[in-house]
């Protein structure tokens, strides 16, 4: 039928589903650390702004 659309998510629902948000991060971390980063040690690094500080950089 026309109205039928193909849905990209593997639920086949059209909302935001937490399990298909999770496969997506794992697949995409994958792909990441074996095809695109280079074989060496990382380190991260977090830096937060007061709440006030973070409506102004947006």
């Amino acid at each position: 039928m026309c109205w039928q659309l193909l849905v990209a998510f593997w639920c086949k629902g059209r909302g935001v589903c937490p399990s298909c948000n999770a496969k997506r991060a794992q697949v995409t971390a994958v792909h990441l650390v074996e095809q695109v980063l280079p074989r060496v040690p990382y380190r991260q690094w977090t830096l937060s702004f007061p709440h006030r500080v973070r409506w102004v950089l947006l």
